[in-house]
């Protein structure tokens, strides 16, 4: 089926306001066109119809599949790097699956491939990695490590910035930013990990809905930069907690519930599995911070998602 059809059945629900025909008419479609209306049905509160007929995503343009393609080379004409196409496009237009169509224009590029980058002169990417404690001590581990701070990422492409400060909770991301935005630029790509130090004092649905709440202002306000959530990950003790045992199982659902609104809003999960409980060696004796061996797990998850988002290899030793 045409993706105009399946724009044509959106835009008939924005202009009844309601969806109750839209999912009637999908029974019966195929799994893939169902599969591509139901990118459109996760983000609906988002999308309006223009006068002219055009739909938008907030005040980005919903792009046809017939134009998908086009579009998508057309912004990356110049080869300026993975990061700005990526940035550029989100600005600008939106179609289900826009990010997968950046990469495979990038991994198709002659050019990209002879010259062995991911863009040309002036594409430095730059990517915040904004947290508490986790956050300092791994940078500080990345600094004794081959790879650096840099993350292995090729320097005159790519700058990883590392912002962490101990204690640090979650109600303070948002002034964080609205003071370091203006001052420096919005960053292509925003790493968060941030919530542990909240799960004592507030009920997991209380911080569930602070974060989404704030991320939603995030994808509003950096409508440029891809952002990355990491989720909450355990520990053998929670300072100031009654019961340790619920405070385990309110950061398990947190976790789950926050995967599916990821999910649904293009916003990137990286789950640091290595870092179990069952593993008591990734812990220090504090029971809270990371030892030498979880940071590694740590460090070896975070390089991982990097270089997958800015499509490139990095050095990884041997173990």
């Amino acid at each position: 089926m045409d993706t105009d059809i399946i724009l044509k059945q959106v835009s008939d629900a924005l202009k009844d306001r309601s969806w109750e025909g839209f999912l009637k008419n999908i029974q019966g479609w195929s799994e893939p066109d169902r599969t591509r209306l139901g990118k459109f049905w996760k983000v609906r509160e988002e999308l309006s119809s223009a006068e002219n007929g055009i739909i938008l995503r907030g005040s980005r343009i919903v792009i046809p599949q017939s134009l998908q393609e086009r579009a998508t080379i057309l912004a990356y004409e110049g080869h300026q790097g993975i990061g700005r196409i990526k940035s550029r496009m989100r600005e600008n237009v939106w179609f289900p699956g826009i990010e997968d169509s950046v990469d495979t224009i990038v991994r198709n590029c002659r050019t990209c491939q002879l010259t062995g980058c991911v863009g040309g002169p002036g594409s430095k990417t730059v990517t915040w990695i904004v947290g508490h404690s986790f956050v300092h001590w791994a940078s500080k581990y990345a600094e004794r490590q081959v790879y650096g701070r840099n993350l292995g990422l090729k320097g005159h492409l790519h700058e990883v910035q590392w912002w962490g400060k101990g204690g640090m909770r979650w109600g303070a991301l948002l002034p964080w930013l609205a003071k370091m935005v203006p001052q420096r630029g919005c960053p292509d790509l925003l790493i968060i990990h941030l919530g542990e130090n909240d799960l004592v004092q507030l009920s997991g649905l209380a911080l569930l809905q602070l974060m989404q709440r704030d991320l939603d202002v995030l994808k509003s306000r950096l409508v440029g930069t891809c952002i990355a959530w990491t989720e909450l990950v355990p520990r053998k003790v929670w300072r100031g907690a009654m019961k340790h045992g619920a405070i385990e199982k309110a950061r398990r659902k947190l976790n789950r519930a926050m995967r599916l609104y990821c999910g649904d809003n293009d916003i990137k999960v990286i789950a640091h599995e290595g870092i179990r409980l069952a593993e008591p060696l990734v812990f220090r004796d504090n029971g809270v911070h990371l030892s030498q061996l979880g940071n590694a797990y740590y460090m070896m998850e975070m390089r991982d998602v990097v270089s997958k988002l800015w499509n490139e290899a990095i050095w990884c030793p041997r173990v």
